[in-house]
């Protein structure tokens, strides 16, 4: 059974048990070129409209040799932006949404929102930068990998800017907070001309050849939800719901999960009647994201893919607590299939090459194997 066979019957698309639970890991740029130089790997690094993507969707030629059972691609930034992007002398630049940015220590900051003065709709018209879905240089790094892996993995698209709150850090997050509440009629028309422009994406990606596509919002916090279930379910629910339409129209078969970072159990259901067949990164030891947990509330309706925990049992944990953290996760969301093994986020600088082979190591060594069931 290869990778590709083994992810769509985990997910429920394909009848039948996978031989084991599939397994996914996410580097940051620190450790990607660290363990490309190590192992002579090319990281075919994809310079993403949103930073944090890029470490999502590039360097598959490393996550595969490592076991990875998943690809991930995704748009690129324009061949005329990267032509004629500047960096001021204090070292900020426009992205291409018009935020600015400088480098952190890990990531690049934003410090500056496009739509922070926005109060009317002729603002957003005015300042809300439109990505051009029908350049063909976003995605030639997408078609390159999904014409490599296409037969033996299992591709998803993934973008974090497929997503209402993305528009949080375009107005900025007290402005925006305040003006969802106060009901501005601006943001109305934001999130509708964002709606066409995640569409137009992820029809891209359809077209091109992927399994399945991951984009979502951070609904939750580490303790509970940044929004009431009402305002998700009346303001951003329906955004999805579009989104969903559109995309099974174009592939019925499509894999479809919904990415949310923080505590987000009382709006899962929810989330799986809109359309989607899965739950990501599922942050562990928050608030109902125990696994049994999980398993129990919605594991009839979503499959789950994360849950391994980077904030400290992956960079600090003895050898013993990886490995009984791994082994726990495996048995209770891989019971009866609809679980993807992988870190809930990318794996950050505080770890160490070291450990991130370690941990590879224990998920092979403790994936949950279908086959031994009596």
């Amino acid at each position: 059974m290869n990778s590709r066979d083994r992810v769509l019957r985990a997910i429920k698309k394909h009848d039948g048990l996978p031989d084991r639970v599939p397994i996914h890991f996410n580097l940051c740029r620190k450790l990607t070129d660290e363990i490309s130089g190590q192992l002579g790997i090319d990281p075919h690094y994809c310079q993403t409209p949103f930073e944090d993507d890029i470490w999502v969707v590039s360097s598959n030629e490393l996550r595969t040799s490592l076991g990875s059972d998943l690809v991930m691609v995704g748009a690129s930034v324009s061949s005329s932006y990267t032509k004629n992007r500047k960096v001021h002398a204090d070292g900020t630049w426009l992205d291409e949404f018009g935020m600015t940015m400088r480098r952190g220590v890990n990531y690049n900051d934003i410090i500056g929102a496009p739509l922070k003065k926005a109060a009317c709709i002729d603002d957003v018209k005015r300042d809300y930068k439109v990505l051009d879905h029908r350049d063909s240089s976003r995605f030639e790094e997408s078609l390159r990998v999904i014409e490599k892996y296409k037969d033996d993995y299992y591709i998803f698209g993934g973008a974090s800017f497929f997503s209402p709150t993305f528009l949080m850090l375009l107005v900025g997050m007290e402005k925006y907070l305040t003006d969802l509440a106060t009901q501005e009629e601006y943001l109305d028309y934001l999130i509708e001309k964002h709606l066409e422009v995640t569409i137009e994406f992820g029809l891209k990606l359809i077209e091109l050849g992927v399994d399945g596509l991951c984009y979502g919002s951070d609904f939750g916090s580490q303790k509970g939800l940044i929004y009431s279930p009402a305002m998700i379910r009346d303001k951003f629910l329906p955004f999805y719901k579009k989104t969903v339409d559109a995309f099974r129209k174009a592939k019925p078969d499509l894999g479809l999960f919904f990415h949310c970072c923080g505590a987000a159990k009382p709006v899962l259901r929810d989330i799986a009647e809109v359309g989607f067949d899965g739950y990501n990164a599922v942050q562990p030891f928050l608030p109902g994201n125990d696994p049994q947990e999980l398993k129990d509330h919605c594991g009839d309706v979503l499959s789950f893919w994360g849950g391994l925990d980077v904030q400290s049992i992956i960079p600090n944990g003895t050898d013993e607590e990886l490995e009984q953290h791994i082994e726990h996760y495996m048995r209770v969301l891989g019971k009866d299939k609809g679980y993807i093994c992988s870190p809930a986020h990318i794996i950050q600088s505080d770890t160490s090459a070291k450990r991130v082979y370690k941990l590879i190591e224990l998920c092979k060594k403790h994936s949950y194997q279908y086959e031994d069931l009596p």
